[in-house]
């Protein structure tokens, strides 16, 4: 399963995520704000579609994974279209 927290800055993405993961441990936290530095190079839509990949691969394995990393709304369809995931907006 994938669950994709998206908000404004300071909204409380990574709490609620942070909060999720101490009911289910099982889970795999994706923060945007750990990630940017790896892929800083890149432009912010494909910086969002390969959380979507990196997600998508690990609940292949079988972990439960979120993401607490904003969106645009016309990002929405394609990320939908990788990984599927459920959407919590804050």
């Amino acid at each position: 399963m994938i669950t994709w927290i998206t908000g404004h800055s300071n909204s409380g993405k990574t709490t609620l995520a942070k909060q999720i993961h101490e009911h289910n441990k099982n889970t795999i936290i994706l923060d945007g704000d750990q990630f940017r530095p790896f892929i800083s190079d890149s432009t912010y839509e494909r910086y969002i579609v390969n959380l979507a990949h990196i997600s998508k691969i690990l609940s292949e394995q079988g972990h439960d994974v979120i993401i607490s990393a904003r969106v645009l709304d016309e990002n929405k369809s394609r990320i939908t279209s990788i990984c599927n995931p459920e959407w919590v907006e804050l």
